[in-house]
């Protein structure tokens, strides 16, 4: 319950932030992108979340791994998450930034499960008529 509110906290500012530098797209999009290469490096995240490291080495190997690839913003968001020690919470702050910002650019999130897999044509169709009854862009999950 705790880390879910700390995750909240730290969503809303990123998310105020982007919105502020009207940046809620490309941050949405660096942040997902954090969030894939972390998933894909399981020992990555271990060794961020190891309280025994020391916090300037983690802050080094993220500049190392990100410099170029993602903006000073997100980059100095990644840092303070590594001051304050809370990059373990980085996945629910990636879900609830994507949340705020679909929210706030009138998107909402439809999840679709069907008994085979859907083709484009048949997604396409049902995303026109959730979009239309909904009268909100729609994405779908399936």
């Amino acid at each position: 319950m705790l880390n879910l509110q700390l995750a909240r906290k730290y969503s809303k500012a990123m998310f105020e932030l982007a919105q502020e530098e009207n940046k809620l797209i490309p941050y949405g999009d660096e942040l997902a992108s954090v969030k894939k290469d972390l998933a894909s490096a399981p020992q990555l995240k271990g060794y961020l979340a190891n309280p025994q490291i020391q916090r300037q080495d983690k802050k080094e190997l993220l500049g190392r791994l990100f410099e170029g690839e993602l903006s000073k913003t997100v980059l100095n968001f990644l840092y303070i998450l590594v001051d304050k020690r809370r990059i373990e919470l980085f996945d629910a702050i990636e879900e609830i930034y994507r949340s705020l910002s679909n929210e706030a650019r009138g998107i909402v999130v439809a999840d679709v499960t069907s008994a085979q897999q859907l083709t484009s044509s048949q997604q396409e169709k049902i995303q026109k008529k959730l979009a239309s009854v909904t009268g909100k862009e729609v994405t779908l999950r399936t």
